[in-house]
């Protein structure tokens, strides 16, 4: 996999996420954020004018490893979810579904749970990655499952 196809693949998961927001009736106007290094993914506006962001991260071997895999650092930084400003993060296992849980759960969980790990990994093993089991997952994760009533994904 390349980085290019990444970036593709990425941004089909973003457009199935914002599909979702727009057909479930919670949200006025859904937007996505464009460019690079950006804080969040999608905004999305609510009936009222509140505002909820969504950083997109998706999974593609979380069933050959048992686990779900978070960029969080590098050598001198946040970075990944740790340093997103959004609300919410959205976590897509491939050929599964979508969950989804607040950035701060994942940053207590980061911080207080014994059961976490860290790896080097990403392009010359520069950034630092949360390795979280998919049974922890699953309790720190809320699973969307009215998914394909909303996007006509049948």
């Amino acid at each position: 996999m390349s980085f290019k196809s990444d970036l593709g693949y990425g941004e089909n998961i973003e457009n199935q996420w914002i599909k979702y927001l727009e057909g479930n009736g919670m949200y006025h106007k859904v937007f996505k954020v464009e460019g690079n290094f950006k804080h969040f993914d999608v905004i999305a506006v609510t009936k009222q004018g509140e505002i909820d962001t969504y950083e997109i991260k998706s999974d593609r071997r979380w069933m050959d490893t048992g686990n779900t895999v978070l960029e969080i650092g590098t050598k001198n930084d946040d970075s990944g979810v740790l340093a997103s400003k959004a609300t919410y993060l959205v976590n897509y296992l491939e050929g599964d579904a979508f969950y989804f849980t607040t950035i701060d759960e994942i940053r207590k969980f980061y911080i207080k749970d014994t059961e976490c790990r860290t790896v080097k990994g990403g392009d010359g093993f520069r950034q630092i990655l949360l390795i979280i089991p998919v049974p922890k997952m699953n309790k720190l994760f809320t699973k969307v499952t009215d998914f394909d009533k909303f996007t006509n994904n049948k």
